[in-house]
């Protein structure tokens, strides 16, 4: 019996790592291109944890998508003179599509932030990212979301 609770356990793990954000329900395929944190223009960035930052999700166009598990970017925090380096990663892709579309997706990047004023909440940590279609009546419903894993590391 134990046999055969690991090897579902196993198949459930393959199948629920993608590799890209697939939502071919709509006829659209997209992968995460990039995550910045913050307004950093490089990576690793310092990070003032005494106010909220942003994370920026920048989703590929439907013919190029690379792969989901290769986008990471990396911040140092420095909290009570101890380094402490921030890792955020793309995980777990969820949908929520409202089939058909009613309009392309022109707005291909989402956004949220991350509050460092409790850091122990961090390790780990997940973020929902959620992105909208721009009509009103449909700003209460996710087009599509992406957990974002976040995790802390003592340098």
């Amino acid at each position: 019996m134990r046999v055969v609770g690991l090897i579902l356990l196993l198949l459930f793990f393959e199948n629920a790592s993608p590799s890209v954000l697939d939502y071919l329900d709509c006829g659209y395929t997209m992968g995460i291109e990039e995550v910045t944190f913050g307004y950093c223009t490089y990576s690793p960035c310092t990070v003032n944890i005494n106010k909220p930052q942003e994370i920026f999700v920048k989703l590929s166009s439907p013919e190029s998508v690379p792969p989901f598990q290769t986008i990471r970017t990396t911040a140092n925090l420095l909290q009570m003179n101890i380094p402490w380096e921030l890792k955020i990663t793309p995980e777990n892709p969820c949908t929520s599509w409202n089939c058909p579309l009613s309009k392309p997706i022109t707005d291909q990047s989402l956004s949220a932030t991350v509050d460092f004023s409790n850091i122990a909440l961090l390790r780990p940590g997940r973020l929902l990212i959620r992105g909208y279609v721009s009509e009103p009546v449909a700003l209460r419903d996710p087009l599509f979301c992406v957990e974002i894993a976040v995790s802390l590391t003592r340098q």
